[in-house]
């Protein structure tokens, strides 16, 4: 019987012969749930792509967690702490790399110009932090050689080659009696679409910037890679349990509060505004399968006079609400992957990078959100299609052929 009754949908799905008004009914509404199937689907991709570009941009410049002194002062490199840092790290993912770095503000000068800059000593490891960004030259070699961003290398009218004079700020306010500088050679240039990173960044060795600021066997903390964002706020309570005051854990997420909070609340405006795109389309099959009912009322009174079970014309309508919801479901899922790709390899929509830190609409599906999605819709025409297959139990074949 269920094979019989699924013959019947897909034949009043493919509607071969005659188009009227009704053959085409279960076609737009499988459109429409497809467009609101792929409005989702989009929505969630675009949403998940901008917290992961900025995910990556901001974790590889600050890492995963960072480590310092609560009141931001200088801390031993190798003592009883530090030892606690690397093998709770270890225990926790052996693939996760621990870099002591040393952080303090300078003074950047090119002839007649300066500007205030934050320089960075870090140990490079195996990705050093600006290697996915780099757009020309590469990452320090030397201690004498250092990276600056795009904006500030524009703004001096730098290049790879170039040289400048980096002075310890601490030196420059008199406090010190001196003026403490060092010439660099600019080895590359990162680009990251972060104004604050961009044009206020300098990289160099971490024995360049503990030789420049003094910090012979100390450094400003440690900051922890590979973990992942999954991992980091697990592993940042694990050091918070192992470390003392003034030790200070703090992850990315976490510098950047509401920056990611503010992604985190639009979700769910967005995803009941485009929802309401996909409860249209399923009540499109609400209506469409209603229309189908009157239109094959005489098809469905031979039938039933031929012995056919109510509960086989029922299952017409049940597979073919579900048919109509896989087919708009996977059509959905063919028209966001589609667009997705076209976005992600051509740009198709460019944003501004000064306002959103990238130049363009980030777009990365998630295969469990698109299951769910997919899934929803499915089941929901499923449902949709229980009040026009009720309708049929109240077909009296006497009635239904009297005229035909």
């Amino acid at each position: 019987m269920m094979r019989f009754s699924f013959t019947i949908a897909l034949r009043y799905l493919r509607t071969p012969g005659l188009k009227t008004f009704t053959s085409f009914a279960a076609k737009f509404a499988m459109i429409g749930l497809s467009i609101g199937v792929a409005s989702l689907l989009l929505t969630s991709g675009i949403l998940n792509g901008f917290k992961n570009v900025l995910s990556e941009k901001i974790s590889g410049f600050d890492g995963d967690i960072r480590i310092q002194h609560f009141l931001s002062q200088p801390l031993e490199r190798e003592n009883v702490e530090s030892a606690k840092i690397f093998s709770t790290i270890s225990d926790i993912d052996e693939a996760a790399e621990v870099r002591a770095f040393i952080q303090s503000p300078a003074l950047i000068r090119i002839g007649k110009q300066a500007e205030g800059v934050l320089a960075e000593g870090i140990e490079s490891g195996t990705h050093p932090p600006t290697a996915k960004l780099l757009i020309e030259g590469k990452w320090p070699a030397t201690e004498s050689e250092v990276v600056i961003g795009k904006t500030l290398a524009d703004k001096f009218g730098l290049s790879v080659g170039s040289s400048a004079a980096l002075f310890d700020m601490a030196s420059i306010s008199g406090s010190l009696g001196y003026r403490r500088a060092k010439s660099f050679t600019v080895s590359g240039l990162f680009h990251s679409g972060l104004g604050e990173y961009d044009k206020s960044l300098v990289f160099m060795d971490l024995n360049a910037a503990a030789a420049l600021f003094q910090y012979e066997n100390k450094v400003s903390g440690w900051s922890i890679h590979g973990l992942g964002p999954e991992s980091a706020a697990s592993a940042a309570a694990a050091l918070d349990e192992v470390l003392p005051y003034p030790y200070y854990t703090q992850t990315y997420i976490d510098k950047h509060f509401v920056l990611f909070e503010w992604i985190r609340v639009q979700q769910w405006p967005i995803f009941i505004l485009f929802g309401l795109i996909t409860l249209v389309g399923l009540v499109n099959i609400i209506s469409a399968l209603s229309m189908i009912v009157l239109e094959k009322s005489g098809d469905m009174g031979v039938l039933l006079a031929l012995g056919i079970p109510r509960k086989g014309i029922r299952a017409v309508f049940l597979l073919k609400g579900l048919l109509i919801g896989i087919g708009g479901g996977l059509t959905g899922c063919v028209l966001a992957f589609s667009i997705g790709y076209l976005q992600s390899v051509f740009g198709l929509i460019p944003i501004p990078e000064d306002i959103y830190f990238m130049d363009r609409i980030p777009i990365d599906f998630s295969i469990t959100t698109s299951l769910v999605i997919v899934a929803f819709a499915t089941a929901g025409s499923a449902l949709a299609s229980f009040l026009p297959a009720a309708s049929v139990a109240n077909l009296k074949p006497s009635a239904v052929l009297r005229y035909e």
